[in-house]
Formats: C-alpha cells, structure tokens, sequence
C-alpha cells in the first residue's frame, strides 16, 4: 500500500487531515481525512473508489451518464404528474435466471417505481453529478452484461431549500444495445449503519453520548425475526462474536404509482441495534448475514461494510435552558443551537411528538417545515390538550449531518416520557 498525507488549515480556521492509501491488489484507494475544529471536535470520513481496468469500463461509464440524462429530461417534463410508467424504461425488466430481476432493499420493480415517484414528487430534482466507481463485473454472471456501481450525487431542492443526496447505483449495461439500466442493489432487505452522537436535555440535567446504529427495513414476512439480522466485525471486534439484531416494530408506507390515483399500503419489518461507541470508530470491516423466514424460496445474502464516519461533536442548544412542562404548554418554542465546527452541515431534520393522559400520541409539526443547511433554529407548538385530554409530555429532536457523514442530534423531553 502506498499513502500520501496534506495537512491543511481551512478558511474556518480548522484544521485538516488527510490520507490517500493506494490498494494495487483491490485496483482502487482508500481516501480518509479528519476535521478538526476550534472547539477541538474532530470528524473523521472516509471513501473508496475502484479503478477499472475492464475494457467494457469507459464505454459504460458513459451509457450511465445518458442514463441519468435521459431520467432527469423525464422528471422535469412530468414534475408532480409523475407516474411509475414514466420511468419504466430506465429499469431493469429482465426475468432472470441470469441476470436475476430487479430487485432494491427486498422491494421489486412495481414496488420501489411506487416508492421513488413518490418521492420525486415531493422534490425538484435539478441535476445528478456522476463520481467514483464502486465496483465493476465485466460479464456478470456469464450473462454477456456489465454490473457497474457508481457513486452518484443528486441535486434537488424541496420547498426552495437545497438538498444533496448520495448514493451508489448499481447499473446493468447491455453491450447489444449500449445501454444502461437501475438494477437494484439486489437485496433481500435494506441494511444501514450510522455513527451517532446524541445529547439529550431533560428536567433532570443535560447526558450526552453516542452510539454506533446497525439495522434496516424488510417487507413484512420475508426476514426471520429472530435471527433474521446478524452482524459481527474483525478486527475491531465491536460487536460480541456474531450479534443479532433485533426486530422493533412494523412500519407502513403509503406511495402513490399514480399521481391522481389512490395509495398503496406497503408493510416492513424494522430492525434495530444501537451499541455505545465513541469516536473514532478504527478502520473495520462488517459482516451482516440475513436470514429469510422458514421455508422462504428466498436464499440467505451476506453483506460487508466498511466502517463508519463518526464524530466527537456534541449538539449544542442554546436556547430554551428550561424542560419543565408547563414552560411549554399551549406556546410556541423557539430551539435555537449553534452549528458544528469539524463538518459542513448538508441537511437538518426535525420532528416532535406529544403525548396526553389517555396515552394518545400526536405529531407536531416543525416550523419551518424542512430545515436549510444553515438553519440554526426551529419551532414547535406544543397543545395543552388533545383528543380532550391533557398533554403529559412531549419530545422534540433535531438532527444535523455532513454529506455522507454522522449524525448530531438533539433531544429535548419535558413531562412524561414520550417517544417517538
């Protein structure tokens, strides 16, 4: 292996690090960096990209790149009268055996075009950026077709406030027709991991910490829920031998395949782990295993990540300094917080929840509704009652991430304990 190393002192007045690690047997590098702050937080993240020597490489690339063309052309001619139909034609319609259907996070073609319209819907999509190449099989499966994985970054705003996205899209190429079609990550169910730092706020004092968070979504059924999730890593050894992560809840989702037409109620399995960790999370690799209920036609998959970004950030809330209820009943709250020092924040999230005597359970709304990057506030009103019983509780969370990065969140919880 071969590493160059730049330091450097940011306009901020931050000070950077970073690595470049050439891995000639893996035909890609490794590229890690830190930030660290005036507050002495540091952040640390890092990438992989492969460098393709298959002839068939350069040729795909740029069938990708039309490929995104051509769907982002489609989205802005149909805006919010997007339909699944509309993007058929950028998928993957093969019945397999060899390649195998499309399939993304246990969800077939009809079931993710539902999930994405929607989603598109909801959004303006202003323009996809191709990166680096994950992965590249020149004649997957003896099928005579390329699977390439590419980094992509996509570009879009929602209620005028700017978002970035990034994702790997696996993508099949079909050399007859030079043409590349969305595959799917052909997997049986979702997985995800994150580095979280959490600093809750209660009448009771102020507790940070943080935690790694392993688990994903399956349709309703599909994964044992049990033994369905297992996760172990080496060397590090985080986890205890082979762990299995639990199922916590079901969760359903309602998209729409037509605009005007009516919803269609989809059914997942949650499964969740959180296990204490600080910062830095060393360089580890993890294992995750599912495991498809008795007697499924679906077969076990074997997954592998790498480790996570993780932060020494704290959530800072300025402002209010009290968590009694009464403080917040029947008013407006203002939550103002400084922003982090050893990352740049791409997005914000904010949700809220109150809880009443009877042991109903209501939504609050954030305002604004979607937070900026920027954003160093936000509101919520708080009932004294609903459903003709008194509020007992409520809790309110703000979270803050880099692109591709942590997550820094605060919680706030007055009154009785009420959860999300």
């Amino acid at each position: 292996e071969l590493t160059e190393t730049i330091n450097a002192t940011l306009p901020s007045g931050a000070l950077f690090t970073g690595k470049a690690t050439a891995v000639p047997d893996a035909f890609g590098s490794i590229y890690s960096w830190n930030v660290k702050g005036a507050s002495g937080a540091t952040t640390w993240q890092s990438a992989y990209s492969y460098f393709p020597l298959q002839t068939d490489a350069p040729r795909v690339y740029t069938a990708i790149d039309t490929l995104f063309g051509s769907e982002l052309t489609t989205l802005h001619h149909e805006g919010k009268l997007l339909n699944s139909s509309n993007l058929l034609s950028y998928y993957w319609t093969g019945t397999g055996p060899t390649p195998p259907p499309y399939l993304n996070n246990g969800n077939g073609l009809s079931n993710q075009l539902a999930l994405y319209t929607t989603l598109l819907r909801r959004i303006k999509v202003n323009d996809f950026a191709l990166g680096s190449i994950a992965s590249f099989d020149q004649d997957y499966e003896s099928s005579g077709l390329d699977l390439i994985r590419v980094n992509v970054l996509r570009f879009s705003t929602k209620n005028k406030v700017p978002c970035i996205d990034d994702c790997c899209y696996p993508i099949i190429y079909d050399p007859s027709v030079a043409k590349g079609y969305f595959f799917g990550n052909q997997r049986i169910a979702s997985f995800a991991q994150d580095f979280v730092s959490e600093t809750d706020y209660t009448g009771s004092g102020i507790t940070s910490f943080s935690y790694l968070k392993a688990g994903g979504l399956a349709p309703s059924g599909t994964i044992d829920p049990t033994i369905g999730y297992a996760i172990s890593d080496a060397p590090v050894g985080i986890y205890s031998g082979s762990q299995y992560i639990p199922f916590i809840d079901t969760e359903l989702k309602t998209p729409r395949p037509i605009h005007n037409g009516g919803p269609i109620t989809l059914s997942y399995d949650k499964f969740q782990l959180q296990t204490p960790y600080d910062a830095p999370v060393p360089r580890d690799t993890f294992s995750i295993t599912l495991t498809p209920i008795t007697g499924s036609t679906l077969l076990p998959q074997d997954l592998t990540t790498y480790t996570p970004p993780s932060t020494t950030e704290t959530f800072n809330l300025t402002s209010p300094r009290s968590f009694v209820l009464p403080d917040y009943l029947g008013k407006s709250t203002k939550f103002q917080y400084t922003l982090p020092q050893s990352f740049v924040v791409n997005s914000q999230f904010a949700a809220g929840i109150e809880c009443n005597s009877n042991g109903d359970s209501k939504p609050l709304t954030p305002s604004p509704s979607v937070l900026s990057p920027s954003d160093t506030s936000v509101t919520f009103k708080t009932d004294k009652s609903f459903n003709k019983f008194a509020v007992t509780g409520a809790s309110y969370e703000i979270g803050l991430r880099p692109l591709g990065g942590p997550t820094v969140t605060g919680r706030i919880q007055v009154g009785i304990k009420c959860s999300f």
